[in-house]
């Protein structure tokens, strides 16, 4: 795949010399056929030059690609943005960032749509994410509001949320309350009343950090807890 792309953007690299010289490696190719030992020796350096341009403007494409579905994303054209993002991924199969967007557009069609297929794809991109980077907070977080609100994976959504909260979070000093709140919903979701009233109260620490309308949320939410656990 990459060698046909390589070979398509030597082609459209000169392609607006083709009315002057049909064959723009003529120059280095009369240099390859001298006797010159001197002249071949130029030719081959010029042919490295002419395939490290092309290496060069191959990676810009990925570049150019990731910018443009970045951008997509932005503006919700989801299905755009993945096309692009995916040209980026075959160039710049190392970008974890790629693969996490391309998760964040199957999630938001998943909830345009409601096919289960996107959710699929969404856990797949975010998983090669995590492999490229394992403590990647944007993909953690994204992949456990995945497992939380679309798979019901709720065993699997805590652990990943306690290693974005105790093992990653605090190395950073970034306290995501954000994250306080899914974790305590997910072990409402399963049950566990006492762990989810503990972590609504951990979240008291960032209370500063709060809009109006989460501290009323927070509140609520411990009262109803309370409530669970007094009723066992």
């Amino acid at each position: 795949m990459k060698r046909i792309v390589i070979l398509f953007l030597f082609a459209s690299i000169f392609m607006t010399t083709s009315c002057i010289q049909k064959d723009p490696l003529s120059a280095i190719r009369r240099l390859a056929r001298s006797s010159d030992i001197q002249k071949k020796q130029e030719a081959a350096k010029q042919y490295e030059l002419a395939v490290d341009t092309l290496v060069k403007a191959y990676a810009s494409l990925g570049s150019l690609n990731k910018a443009v579905g970045e951008k997509l994303m932005f503006q919700k054209n989801y299905r755009n943005a993945i096309k692009h993002l995916e040209i980026a991924r075959d160039i710049r199969n190392e970008d974890a960032n790629v693969y996490h967007w391309i998760g964040v557009c199957y999630v938001n069609l998943y909830k345009i749509e409601g096919k289960d297929s996107y959710l699929t794809e969404s856990e797949k991109n975010y998983k090669i994410a995590l492999k490229i980077v394992p403590d990647h907070m944007d993909v953690l977080y994204s992949y456990a509001h995945l497992l939380a609100y679309g798979k019901k994976d709720y065993h699997k959504a805590v652990e990943i949320l306690n290693k974005y909260i105790y093992e990653i979070n605090p190395i950073h000093q970034t306290p995501d309350p954000n994250a306080y709140f899914l974790l305590a919903r997910v072990y409402y979701m399963l049950g566990d009343f006492q762990n989810a009233y503990n972590t609504y109260n951990e979240i008291y620490r960032y209370k500063k950090k709060l809009t109006k309308e989460e501290k009323e949320k927070l509140d609520e939410f411990i009262i109803i807890t309370r409530g669970k656990i007094e009723g066992e």
